[in-house]
């Protein structure tokens, strides 16, 4: 019998530079954001099988099987990089520039972009 109440614990004093659970910023790209729904619900799968058998003959039989499965309330992620050209006005910013028009949202977009020294694509840049 070996008594181990008695035994000392060793803990290493900390160090100046450790510091525990710090926050990284925010301009780190190894970040990774995560939320959850609080009225999440839980997914699960239903498998259904199905088998006939019929003796046609005394050496003869008929078999016919059907494996199924569905999925409900499964989860997904949410694209968030997913463009949407439909709802945001460029599909139609878009149309008119290229049937020769000028669009209003395109000089929007490209306001102050400099491009050489005193050229922006929208008028002039001084």
């Amino acid at each position: 019998y070996f008594n181990l109440t008695t035994l000392p614990i060793p803990v290493p004093p900390p160090g100046p530079s450790v510091v525990p659970l710090a926050a990284e910023p925010f301009t780190q790209r190894t970040q990774a954001l995560r939320a959850s729904d609080e009225n999440r619900v839980v997914p699960y799968i239903q498998n259904w099988n199905l088998e006939i058998q019929r003796s046609l003959a005394s050496n003869f039989t008929l078999e016919a099987r059907y494996i199924g499965s569905k999925g409900t309330k499964l989860l997904g992620g949410l694209p968030l990089n997913d463009v949407n050209i439909f709802e945001n006005g460029i599909l139609e910013a878009f149309n008119i520039t290229r049937a020769g028009g000028d669009a209003p949202l395109f000089d929007q977009m490209l306001r102050g972009l400099v491009m050489n020294t005193g050229q922006s694509p929208v008028g002039t840049n001084g």
